[in-house]
């Protein structure tokens, strides 16, 4: 009897044997992926696939032989690059005319402060007009940089990019219109030989997203720089809009814009190779929307093939982080349902192409809160927030909040990487006859970062507290920042943050070996850098033994002009 149901079941659907079997599991990935649901991908080709294969000819208006073999693979693979082809949203890219290279000394006549063991050069001129006046009064998408970055090139130099975003909304409106945001890259055959007048050859591309969290490398190791960009049309519009988009990876060299997974409420990247082959998997912690659980969406960039994982009872959004090591990886974040009042650390483990996750250890900040009330947030939206309230009168609230920042590495190079957390406390106050706080209107931050080192992947421990101030940041950063060969770790000047001519650094922490890390002071500060024009980002880097600090400045502050500028050191 169970031959005859055998040989039926190859009548019916064919041999499944090994090759087969990755066939269907093939076709399986690529069906779910464009939208048809084919059932698990478990290389078993029974009805859920065949009907998914039937709605997919369907659906190109011919239909299916019954046979699942290389021409149906070919179909599915042509539907799948076609379908992950988002070069529609590059609605510009161009090679600016070359800009001659400027002594920083000779450029800027105010807030200049020379230091003499380095020079500065100006490498392009950034002056684009935002579509829609934004909030804060600034009229040049540059004025407000989102992300600076510097990446080696496969011809010995380095590749210079600053990404912003322009605003095609207004703030606090129902809008379903595209967003834009700009990529400008400057690529440098030979940084030791920068002078006055250099031709500097840029590019620029225009695209139509807004990315809430982006990365550039060569994640598949093709000697090439790509952009990764989590999307979800996070600019000001009201969430009742469309808030969700795909995410994407570019390439600069072949100008390829290319989706990758589902359309998510996007909110922390991380980076993993868990099958070391050089091609890098993403990890997108996204929202929970109504109806609908947050997760983790974990995408195969070689594959395509992307599974999610719902650890909401793990953890929350706001900061998560990743480091791999050998048995898996780490990861941190605010424990689930507890954002600002414990903080917890996960393992990692990966098997057989799936993810495992559980608990390591905590570190608790704080009592929940009883009192409630309403906050307009930065999109318009007015939402209730716990917290406490100081006063009978109900204008000064102490608001429980969470940190939107970390970041692991290794403090005492032992191998394992280690946590920078936040403990945050906001004191709101707004006047009397006013019915909600306005967060970036009432409020004060005051935080303390907190330094864990990880204790053999079983533990953490807390090593130090610093109080900082928690204001204009959007990431941490590690490099060299003293140029003392120990890696530092410091704050990347948030976009919205750009009006202070004195104000040249965020947050630096100075790694003091033995004795841990310390902020850096204004001492410091004037004796190890210049300062040239009213700086925005800053990012450190080193190439070929010698130490850069690439970043944006403008003459003035305010609306105006804006510059990519790099400051270079002589090698020690």
């Amino acid at each position: 009897m169970k031959n005859k149901i055998f040989i039926a079941a190859i009548i019916m659907f064919g041999f499944v044997g090994p090759a087969m079997s990755n066939t269907v599991s093939f076709a399986q990935r690529m069906l779910n992926e464009l939208g048809y649901n084919a059932g698990p991908i478990d290389g078993s080709y029974g009805g859920k696939t065949k009907r998914a294969l039937e709605a997919f000819y369907s659906d190109k208006g011919s239909s299916y032989d019954g046979k699942l073999d290389e021409n149906e693979v070919a179909d599915l693979k042509l539907a799948a690059d076609v379908a992950q082809d988002a070069s529609e949203l590059i609605l510009d890219a161009k090679i600016r005319e070359p800009f001659k290279a400027s002594n920083c000394r000779d450029f800027f006549n105010d807030n200049l402060r020379l230091f003499p063991e380095s020079n500065c050069f100006i490498l392009a001129e950034l002056n684009h007009p935002y579509e829609v006046p934004v909030h804060h009064g600034a009229t040049n998408i540059w004025n407000t940089m989102m992300m600076l970055d510097a990446q080696p090139t496969t011809t010995g130099g380095v590749s210079l990019n600053a990404y912003t975003y322009d605003q095609t909304v207004e703030f606090g409106t129902n809008n379903d219109i595209r967003p834009k945001t700009h990529l400008v890259s400057v690529e440098i055959n030979d940084l030791s030989q920068l002078q006055d007048e250099l031709s500097i050859p840029a590019k620029e591309w225009e695209f139509a997203l807004v990315p809430r969290r982006l990365s550039f490398g060569d994640y598949d190791s093709d000697g090439d720089i790509e952009l990764l960009l989590l999307a979800n049309l996070e600019d000001g519009r009201l969430r009742s809009s469309s808030w969700k988009d795909k995410n994407y990876i570019f390439t600069a060299s072949d100008t390829t814009l290319k989706s990758f997974g589902t359309p998510q409420f996007s909110h922390d990247l991380m980076i993993s190779d868990f099958d070391r082959d050089g091609h890098i998997e993403v990890m997108d912690h996204y929202y929970g929307v109504p109806g609908k659980r947050s997760g983790i969406e974990h995408c195969n960039l070689e594959t395509g093939e992307c599974k999610h994982y719902f650890i909401d009872k793990l953890l929350d959004n706001g900061f998560t982080s990743f480091t791999q090591n050998d048995a898996g990886g780490v990861m941190f974040g605010p424990c689930a349902g507890k954002a600002g009042l414990e903080l917890c650390w996960l393992n990692v483990r990966h098997n057989n192409g799936k993810l495992k996750f559980s608990t390591i250890a905590k570190h608790k900040l704080g009592e929940r809160p009883k009192d409630r009330t309403k906050f307009l947030t930065w999109t318009g939206n007015l939402d209730y927030k716990q917290g406490t309230f100081e006063n009978d009168s109900k204008t000064i609230f102490n608001l429980l909040d969470r940190p939107w920042i970390s970041h692991m590495t290794d403090f005492d190079r032992d191998g394992d990487e280690d946590t920078v957390a936040f403990d945050v406390k906001v004191r709101c106050e707004k006047p009397k006859n006013q019915d909600y706080f306005e967060r970036n209107k009432d409020c004060e931050r005051k935080a303390n970062a907190l330094f864990f080192e990880n204790v053999g992947g079983e533990d953490v421990k807390l090593l130090q507290t610093i109080p900082v101030d928690y204001r204009g940041q959007n990431k941490l950063l590690t490099g060299d920042v003293n140029r003392d060969g120990l890696a530092d770790i410091y704050g990347y000047r948030d976009q919205w943050h750009v009006n202070d001519c004195n104000k040249q650094f965020s947050m630096v922490f100075l790694n003091d070996g033995d004795n841990g890390y310390k902020l850096m002071g204004k001492d410091h500060l004037v004796n190890n850098f210049g300062k040239y024009g009213c700086e925005n980002g800053s990012v450190f880097f080193e190439h070929k033994g010698a130490n850069y600090r690439v970043f944006t400045t403008q003459k003035v502050a305010g609306p105006s002009k804006a510059y990519l500028a790099i400051e270079v050191f002589p090698a020690r």
